[in-house]
């Protein structure tokens, strides 16, 4: 009884307790900051704390009051900065725009009456000549024809008044510019052949065109009195340097050949001589040695060997053979070869094991297509069940020995036993055998 009056007495006050107003839970969950307005004077106030006080927000917002958290017055901060620095930037801004406004007003009042500046050329408008200079330019290629008109005209009549010694051609086959080349050479040539007793004679003030030209073309008698044009001394000197140049290349190129030649006899033979050393099995008593090329083989991961039957190695040499044209005696080696790598692989067959040059064992496998498959022979694990059988029946022979000797009275082993060979323990127990008979006797 006394416990139910005590359970109703403590509903009653349960439900008689008075319910706390809506703003007290509020700011006790911290949410004052979210329902009551920053005054101006809480953020002049935030702003002295957070100067002397620094980031210790618990005790800024212990000193602000309970109606704010310390997250409510580190956001509240960082607002006011914010604003602070765009007004600061808007500021500035404006000032640099007054400035530039002013700026551009003076420079417009100064250069009122000075010129626009004239717009970029373009690379078409750069490159066509206008007013004077193309007038200028026109002039010049003017004249510059009229030049060329001229020296054709002259060159046409000296080719007319040419002495009968020397072929005339047709204008139409010799260019203008190929007549003053040939008319350079020529003056050269005159000054440097010409005797003392003649003078050269410039075409600028020769008044007869037929004398210049005949002064330009020397004709020398010879001792046979045959008539010799003499030529330029240089061109000469550099149609031998270059026949000597052309003669060069053409040696070094035959060297070139001859190298090349050498090189590929000499990988010839050593092919052939590889191709027998490979495919020319070998034997090791009564087993099969591998060749050197394991590649012919195909040893995948170590543990398969494969060995073909066809076609033959021999075959493949004795084919190599006809196409490179060997002397007789190299084909009856090859077909030696043949020959001995069949018996090899009968052998291996026969044997079904064979061992190669590194001593391990193969054993047949399979045989697939022109191929055989030999895996390498395991070695006969011992487990502990055989080793534990095995101690135990070295110890029961021990023991049995020991019962023998002790039973018929024979001599202890001699010292070192164990390090005795099976040849030498046998006469030693003969030895005890004989004198054990002899003393029954």
């Amino acid at each position: 009884m006394t416990s139910i009056i005590l359970a109703l007495l403590l509903l009653s006050g349960i439900a008689a307790a008075p319910s706390l107003p809506p703003s007290t839970s509020c700011a006790l969950r911290g949410g004052a900051d979210r329902a009551e307005p920053w005054t101006p004077e809480e953020d002049q106030k935030l702003l002295e704390l957070q100067g002397k006080l620094g980031k210790k927000w618990k005790e800024i917002s212990n000193q602000m009051g309970n109606r704010r958290s310390s997250k409510g017055c580190s956001a509240r901060f960082a607002r006011i900065s914010a604003n602070r620095a765009s007004s600061a930037a808007d500021q500035s801004k404006g000032r640099e725009e007054q400035a530039d406004g002013e700026a551009v007003k003076v420079e417009a009042t100064e250069d009122r009456n000075v010129e626009a500046p004239k717009a970029r050329l373009t690379k078409k408008q750069r490159t066509k000549p206008g007013g004077d200079e193309g007038r200028m330019r026109e002039e010049r290629t003017a004249d510059a024809s009229k030049h060329d008109d001229d020296e054709q005209q002259k060159v046409s009549t000296a080719k007319r008044a040419l002495p009968d010694g020397v072929a005339q051609t047709d204008q139409e086959d010799f260019d203008v510019k190929a007549d003053e080349a040939n008319k350079k050479k020529r003056r050269k040539a005159a000054a440097e052949y010409e005797p003392a007793t003649t003078q050269v004679v410039d075409h600028t003030t020769a008044p007869d065109l037929e004398l210049f030209e005949s002064k330009i073309e020397q004709v020398h008698e010879g001792d046979e009195g045959e008539r010799e044009v003499t030529t330029d001394k240089a061109s000469r000197d550099e149609i031998e340097k270059s026949a000597a140049e052309q003669g060069k290349i053409q040696d070094a190129w035959a060297d070139l050949d001859a190298m090349r030649e050498e090189t590929r006899l000499r990988r010839q033979k050593i092919q052939s001589m590889w191709d027998r050393k490979t495919h020319a099995g070998k034997r090791t008593g009564f087993h099969v040695k591998l060749p050197v090329k394991k590649q012919s083989f195909g040893l995948q991961d170590g543990k398969k060997v494969k060995l073909r039957l066809y076609p033959l190695p021999g075959a493949i040499n004795q084919r190599k053979a006809r196409e490179q044209n060997l002397s007789e005696e190299e084909e009856l080696e090859q077909e030696a070869i043949e020959n001995r790598t069949s018996t090899e692989q009968e052998v291996a067959i026969q044997n079904q094991t064979f061992t190669d040059h590194k001593g391990r064992r193969w054993v047949f496998q399979s045989e697939v297509g022109d191929e055989l498959h030999f895996v390498r022979a395991r070695k006969s694990k011992k487990t502990k069940e055989s080793k534990k059988a095995e101690s135990l029946k070295t110890e029961e022979c021990k023991k049995a020995e020991s019962d023998l000797r002790s039973l018929f009275d024979l001599q202890p082993l001699p010292e070192g036993w164990d390090k005795l060979k099976p040849k030498e323990k046998r006469q030693v127990l003969r030895e005890q055998a004989n004198a054990f008979l002899s003393a029954c006797e």
